[in-house]
């Protein structure tokens, strides 16, 4: 068995691995973990003191944003024009809404037990960038990027990884793969089965790809209302009820890896599926409430077990 160079940390409320073949030398590896500390601390929604956080306070009035705040935001409203408004930054008043109101790590009992209640949402038309570079939410929009903004950092690191022939970053799932690999065949990458940590439904080939999965049950809690998660429907404000437990897209890049896996789990299973043999995604797998899966064609030529 090959052993890999490889690094770990945590970060964006996940763990991040860093894996570089024939080698992942040291400062390539200091610099990722900079880069996701650096975003981190500019796009948490979780930090006070973020950017971020200081834009969602800012009450409607001119937001003088960075070049990374603008970079992502932009990424992400033209996402959400994309999709229709199924992807969609601004979805913070319901999230907190339906109880996700801190890091997930740190919520406690009373928190999940809190009643969940409707918020506004799929409001990203009241997002207004200015060309002097300045932000301003209208009609109480908040912004929470959410995946986004780490499919968006996983992206970025690209440029960090020289000293390695082949590399993989993955964080938490968003996960983004250059060359072939140890065998020369791809990266090997496992599809967790939602309702088993421990088992995969299948594992892909991946060269020079992207992976990312939305799952309703990685993060829930209980609420007075019934069953909460973090995969809020744009158009009623609460945790959305497709008939699917999970979705794994296939594609070029992490951040539209991540874009596409929610629209798709939004979509459910009838649509999501035609979604994806249109052309949108490389491939992808839908895990159903029952526990089924259906695989598109292109997924299936990419499945080694």
């Amino acid at each position: 068995m090959t052993v890999l160079p490889t690094t770990n940390f945590r970060a964006m409320g996940t763990e991040v691995e860093v894996l570089g073949y024939p080698e992942l030398p040291l400062h390539v590896a200091d610099q990722v973990q900079a880069r996701f500390m650096e975003i981190e601390a500019a796009l948490s929604r979780f930090r006070p003191d973020s950017e971020l956080s200081r834009l969602n306070r800012s009450g409607g009035r001119p937001f003088k944003a960075s070049e990374l705040l603008q970079g992502v935001l932009l990424g992400a409203l033209e996402a959400a024009c994309r999709s229709g408004g199924l992807f969609d930054p601004t979805m913070l008043g319901a999230l907190k809404a339906a109880g996700y109101s801190r890091s997930f790590d740190d919520l406690d009992a009373s928190l999940r037990a809190a009643k969940a209640k409707p918020a506004p949402a799929g409001r990203y038309s009241a997002v207004e960038m200015r060309d002097d570079g300045h932000v301003v939410l209208h009609d109480g929009v908040r912004l929470d990027f959410g995946g986004y903004a780490k499919g968006w950092t996983v992206d970025s690191v690209e440029e960090l990884m020289q000293g390695c022939a082949s590399w993989v970053v993955n964080a938490g799932g968003d996960l983004l793969a250059r060359g072939t690999g140890p065998t020369g065949e791809g990266w090997l990458v496992g599809i967790q089965d939602p309702f088993d940590p421990n088992r995969d439904v299948g594992v892909l080939a991946i060269a020079d790809g992207a992976v990312a999965t939305t799952s309703s049950m990685r993060r829930r809690w209980t609420t007075d209302a019934g069953p909460g998660h973090h995969i809020i429907d744009p158009a009623t404000g609460r945790p959305a009820d497709t008939g699917l437990a999970s979705v794994t897209v296939i594609t070029s890049t992490s951040a539209q890896a991540e874009v596409l896996a929610k629209v798709l789990f939004l979509m459910g299973p009838r649509d999501g599926v035609s979604h994806a043999e249109s052309g949108q995604a490389t491939g992808a797998v839908f895990v159903l409430d029952d526990g089924s899966d259906i695989w598109t064609s292109g997924a299936s030529q990419l499945r080694v077990s």
